[in-house]
């Protein structure tokens, strides 16, 4: 049986080992990051094991808003308001 992979936003992925034990680890770290459990079957296709949006236990809210996300980001990279560098305030 082949390990489970959970991806990150960046393609990045770790493996689990495809036990039991392996099974909730790898279900912790997707919930964690808003990821679902893959699996390599018998054909050689990745099919998904475990997706956080059909468990009953998954929170939506626990994650950012997306336009947040994107509106810090925006802001980090030096396209942020006035507000966002502190000189909102500030007299010219």
């Amino acid at each position: 049986m082949n390990n489970y992979e959970v991806y990150d936003k960046h393609g990045d992925y770790r493996e689990f080992t495809p036990d039991s034990d392996g099974l909730e680890e790898a279900k912790s770290h997707a919930n964690e990051i808003g990821s679902a459990v893959l699996q390599e079957n018998e054909d050689g296709d990745c099919v998904i094991v475990w997706n956080p949006l059909e468990d009953s236990s998954f929170d939506p809210d626990r994650f950012d808003d997306p336009v947040d996300c994107d509106s810090e980001w925006l802001a980090s990279a030096g396209y942020g308001t006035d507000e966002d560098y502190g000189s909102a305030s500030e007299v010219w």
